[in-house]
């Protein structure tokens, strides 16, 4: 789910530090996945989806880290919860999430106290950060390094 709120606050360090920047892909939030490639997704449903959450409204209100990235975190994951357990039981299938995994929005990757505190300090006067949803984007590996985005609204 595309968070074009945090873009502009975002941008000096995603790019150095998130892979996905690299592909294209805006600062988001991952809902689900990610699925390996022989899951078939079903498109039409997941389009369904990403109509019906358009509007949902959620706050991301502080810096952390999970695993090795540094990220935004929402005040309440409640309602995207719910829509995580939608789209989950359209594809039918689990995604490869660990027992750590949360929502979250990664800023960087490259967790260690000084980025953490370089991210804390850019983002000390701009949060709470009121959010809107927007849709739903899907990224798809189609190789080694290449990944097609189709947008869901």
């Amino acid at each position: 789910m595309p968070v074009a709120e945090v873009e502009a606050a975002v941008e000096p360090f995603r790019y150095d530090g998130d892979r996905s920047a690299s592909h294209g892909i805006p600062p988001h939030i991952t809902i689900g996945g990610p699925w390996t490639l022989s899951v078939a997704l079903p498109v039409r449903a997941l389009e369904g989806l990403a109509a019906a959450i358009r509007g949902t409204r959620f706050v991301l209100d502080h810096v952390g880290t999970l695993g090795d990235a540094v990220c935004l975190f929402p005040e309440d994951e409640g309602e995207l919860l719910r829509w995580r357990a939608s789209i989950m039981g359209a594809v039918g299938t689990p995604d490869a999430v660990d027992e750590n995994w949360r929502l979250h929005l990664t800023v960087c990757r490259g967790g260690d106290r000084g980025r953490l505190a370089e991210v804390e300090e850019a983002f000390a006067g701009a949060m709470p950060i009121a959010c809107e949803a927007q849709g739903l984007i899907l990224a798809r590996m189609t190789g080694d390094a290449e990944v097609r985005l189709r947008t869901l609204s």
